[in-house]
């Protein structure tokens, strides 16, 4: 539940001061369907792109990469020649799917604001093929001296991640540590933008971490892109175009609580066989993977869980946890599960 408070029809059945109380769930016709249950959080998902939901043969050409939120947004490439391919399955990313850029591909979709929020938190599980001494552009999202940037760094002796992100008058570089990027060795790079007015303004972080770590910080103001002519991009930033693999992008609206964003880091990492400092957990006793957005229940048409609202709040809410509470990792309401 959202910031702790459960609706219901009515809460007349509860005790204001809380309790522990058995729900039950019935189904007659078939078994309950527990599909979405469990899984990533979806409050604040403005795109989620991952390769696994592409229905392609192996080896055929990406002209369409659709969203999987709600927003249904659409990565398209009509050129042929600029169009990436589609791998059914790479032992580097755990047997999964991925796209695969050859240097000379891109992926586009038109400007949208929710694409462009004052604050955000993106997660991108991708590599590169070779150490070729060159910049590789992973995502393009800016104007000028506005939005933000995703490089793959390839220097030959430090290789790293490098996150680029505009002022309104110039340009942060964040970079991570040296040896960030490994040629065919998929990376989950999340970058999180937290406290900007996106105008300029705001007491700004922004933190950059690589397979759940913390790689680099930064305090600079920043300014969003606000150009309606330029469209975000996957594998080519200017003249310098990717040559290797993605296989997820998901994008935030906010800079997400460090719970949600080892929530997500978690579920990248089991997906995709990636070591990681964050772990994923599920709250559906069903779910066997990563996979939250799978049916798992094919049997039980009755399903009877527990609830303890430490209060009732009205007629119609309850609270499921106190906000203070959540906070400790030894608390049993950490993460407000």
């Amino acid at each position: 539940p959202q910031g702790g408070a459960l609706r219901m029809s009515h809460t007349s059945n509860f005790n204001p001061l809380g309790g522990t109380y058995l729900a039950e769930t019935r189904n007659y016709l078939s078994p309950i369907d527990d599909s979405n249950w469990g899984g990533i959080p979806t409050s604040g998902m403005v795109s989620w792109l991952k390769a696994d939901s592409l229905d392609l043969a192996d080896g055929a050409a990406v002209t369409s990469w659709k969203d999987s939120s709600s927003n249904d947004f659409e990565f398209t490439q009509g050129t042929t020649s600029s169009q990436p391919d589609f791998v059914t399955s790479d032992s580097d990313y755990n047997n999964k799917p991925l796209v695969h850029f050859d240097g000379d591909d891109a992926l586009a979709t038109t400007f949208d604001s929710d694409l462009n929020p004052n604050n955000f938190t993106v997660f991108v599980v991708a590599t590169v093929d070779a150490d070729d001494g060159n910049y590789h552009g992973v995502i393009q999202n800016t104007n000028g001296n506005t939005g933000w940037l995703l490089y793959a760094r390839m220097s030959g002796s430090a290789n790293y991640w490098q996150w680029r992100t505009g002022t309104g008058s110039g340009t942060t570089i964040i970079s991570a540590g040296s040896d960030t990027v490994v040629p065919n060795t998929p990376s989950i790079v999340t970058m999180k933008m937290a406290g900007s007015d996106g105008a300029g303004g705001g007491s700004t972080t922004q933190t950059l971490y690589v397979n759940g770590a913390s790689a680099a910080t930064s305090s600079a103001v920043f300014t969003k892109k606000t150009a309606t002519s330029a469209t975000p991009i996957l594998g080519d930033v200017g003249s310098f175009e990717l040559t290797g693999q993605m296989a997820e992008v998901i994008i935030y609206s906010s800079a997400l609580s460090d719970t949600d964003r080892q929530q997500v880091e978690g579920y990248l990492s089991e997906k995709y066989g990636i070591a990681s400092a964050s772990t994923w957990k599920s709250s559906n006793p069903y779910q066997t993977d990563t996979n939250g957005d799978t049916r798992g229940n094919v049997i039980d048409k009755k399903v009877t869980y527990m609830i303890r609202p430490v209060r009732m709040m009205d007629k119609q809410h309850i609270e499921m946890f106190r906000s203070n509470l959540n906070l400790d990792p030894l608390a049993p309401q950490y993460g407000s599960n």
